[in-house]
């Protein structure tokens, strides 16, 4: 049975892929910090295109589209959620 063909987006700048981003308000001032990684494996994967144009307009970058299956997709989600599991334990 064929699966049914998904499409979702990595946020590309440069030779990074970006893995997420932190908001948060310090003495009434908001802060964003953007995380990065050097391949997309780890890369954190958009499902909204939207979102995803949002956030490369303000940082400069570009989107790279994938097409794939729901469960690449989900594997994609699994792999950049244990990235951060790790990188925040450090």
């Amino acid at each position: 049975m064929n699966e049914k063909a998904y499409w979702y987006y990595f946020l590309n700048l440069g030779k990074l892929y970006y893995a997420g981003g932190l908001d948060t308000n310090y003495q009434g001032e908001r802060h964003i910090t953007y995380e990065f990684v050097n391949n997309n494996f780890f890369a954190y994967p958009f499902f909204d295109r939207d979102i995803a144009q949002q956030i490369a307009d303000e940082l400069g970058g570009h989107l790279i589209t994938v097409k794939g299956t729901f469960n690449e997709f989900v594997a994609q989600g699994n792999r950049w959620g244990k990235y951060l599991e790790e990188v925040r334990k450090k």
